[in-house]
């Protein structure tokens, strides 16, 4: 995909479309994603191989249920290693790159696109980063659209 090259997406009835960004920008971004998410993946990790059933294996531990005390070391982690100004960051360059339709620009228009809708914008924080780095975040783009279409925001 060239920078010219675009994707779109219908999320709770808004349009977006997405260019691809600066590869320095999407170096940063991985960097800081990787600071945030990879904490909590060890903690998470450490619970499934210190459970009694824990196999070690992918299938297994997405079919195990999930439960408070098997999740709260990573989603404590995730949580912990989250901070706004890293967060609106990242929203800022992908809204730099995102029109949307009868709008323009999203950076232009952020406050009113998603004025009492933060589910629809983390709905497109999600689909954003899963087409900025998908090459990078396989596994995670693949779990963010599974969440996407399960939340039903995604068309």
């Amino acid at each position: 995909m060239s920078q010219q090259d675009t994707e779109s997406v219908t999320i709770d009835g808004v349009r977006f479309t997405i260019y691809m960004i600066d590869p320095w920008i999407a170096n940063d971004i991985t960097h800081a994603i990787s600071k945030i998410v990879g904490p909590s993946l060890g903690e998470l990790a450490g619970a499934v191989m210190g459970s009694k059933d824990a196999s070690g294996e992918a299938k297994k531990l997405l079919d195990k249920k999930l439960d408070p005390e098997f999740t709260a070391k990573g989603v404590t982690e995730l949580f912990r290693n989250m901070d706004s100004s890293t967060t609106k960051w990242i929203m800022e360059e992908l809204a730099k790159v995102t029109t949307v339709e009868g709008k323009g620009k999203l950076s232009d228009n952020f406050s009113v696109v998603f004025l009492g809708k933060p589910g629809t914008m983390y709905a497109w924080l999600g689909w954003a980063l899963k087409v900025q780095l998908k090459s990078v975040f396989g596994t995670l783009s693949a779990a963010i659209e599974f969440y996407a279409q399960r939340t039903a925001l995604v068309e």
